[in-house]
């Protein structure tokens, strides 16, 4: 699995980039990473995934250290970090992209070719990173699934190691992460049972995984989640998807909500934001239902308070995260210029945006 340590003199870093100029320092950040001095181990960590997954930017450095980071995941100093880096230069830093489906999958041209070049570097590492599912360590399993869930061409390979730790009575957070693995590898025959009483990572993960046509029973199970998830479930850090945000969770799930249940997913975000505060995914979720629902509803069919909020919601979110509006416009197929967009909006007797 992936290149030893000792072969990285063979690679020319210095002709390579990242975030912060050459990548001659690479090399040396990977040798303490894989190291067992654990203070620079963290630190090596740090310096890595900022200058190989940049703000999710990722460089031709990036792909080139993929296969050295694999292979040092047999350090225990390493195992959890390593893979933890490997999903993030498969996919970028923020899993609100990424949910249900990974945009570097799809191979499109218009997508920058360093990250494309890193999902494959990544993805060619697969069969070695499987085995990290069977660790005695939870940590390990978790940050395991949650890199192998990027990969869903992989599925034939994870799914069977995945269903071994769900049978095996695993810890609340292994159980949710290894539910949404499964979910976003496709796995739809594992959510064919009921929806249990409050049980939101089995109905989250069965919304994503069934999202072409989700029963009702789950959408509603996922609305109720949205509105009673109490504050102290608001954050758990034992689940690597949105850095243990479940709100955030439970947000990009709802953006996959069929369109006559879009108004009760936009509410049941609105309240959850007003409960959470500040909150990136729930934002990014919002936007993506009311713009859905601009493209596809005319005016008349919105109330005033609706219209309100389809116009100011884009407008604090412009401000806020400015890549939000255009990447969601963009993924929505809606044009992600201001005077296009303002024109299909008019013709809707819809508010247009600043």
């Amino acid at each position: 699995m992936g290149r030893p340590l000792s072969e990285l003199d063979a690679v020319d870093w210095s002709a390579l980039h990242h975030a912060y100029g050459d990548a001659s320092d690479v090399p040396g950040l990977l040798r303490a990473l894989g190291g067992t001095d654990e203070e620079a181990a963290e630190e090596a960590f740090g310096a890595l995934f900022a200058a190989l997954c940049h703000q999710g930017s990722r460089f031709d450095a990036s792909a080139a250290a993929v296969p050295f980071l694999a292979g040092l995941l047999e350090n225990p100093l390493a195992d959890v970090p390593g893979l933890i880096l490997l999903g993030r230069l498969a996919t970028g830093d923020d899993d609100q992209w990424s949910l249900p489906r990974p945009a570097e999958i799809s191979g499109d041209p218009d997508l920058d070719p360093d990250a494309l070049a890193a999902y494959e570097a990544v993805r060619r590492e697969v069969p070695g990173l499987v085995g990290f599912l069977g660790d005695g360590d939870p940590y390990v399993v978790r940050a395991a699934a949650w890199a192998l869930s990027w990969f869903p061409e992989e599925a034939g390979a994870v799914l069977p190691p995945l269903h071994d730790v769900l049978s095996s009575a695993p810890l609340p957070a292994t159980r949710t992460t290894c539910l949404l693995a499964a979910a976003l590898l496709g796995d739809r025959a594992l959510f064919s049972l009921p929806v249990p009483d409050g049980d939101w990572p089995y109905a989250t993960a069965a919304l994503l995984a069934l999202r072409d046509d989700p029963p009702a029973a789950v959408v509603d199970a996922v609305l109720d989640a949205a509105r009673t998830l109490p504050k102290h479930a608001f954050q758990d850090d034992d689940i690597p998807y949105f850095y243990g945000d479940v709100p955030g969770v439970l947000a990009s799930a709802l953006r996959c909500a069929p369109a006559a249940r879009r108004r009760e997913a936009a509410v049941a975000l609105t309240r959850l934001r007003q409960r959470t505060g500040h909150s990136f995914p729930i934002d990014a979720g919002l936007v993506h239902l009311l713009l859905e629902e601009a493209a596809a509803t005319p005016g008349a069919h919105l109330s005033p308070l609706e219209r309100a909020h389809l116009a100011a919601l884009p407008r604090h979110a412009a401000h806020a995260y400015p890549g939000l509006l255009p990447h969601a416009l963009h993924s929505l197929g809606l044009p992600d210029a201001f005077p296009d967009l303002a024109s299909l909006l008019a013709s809707r007797g819809l508010p247009s945006f600043p």
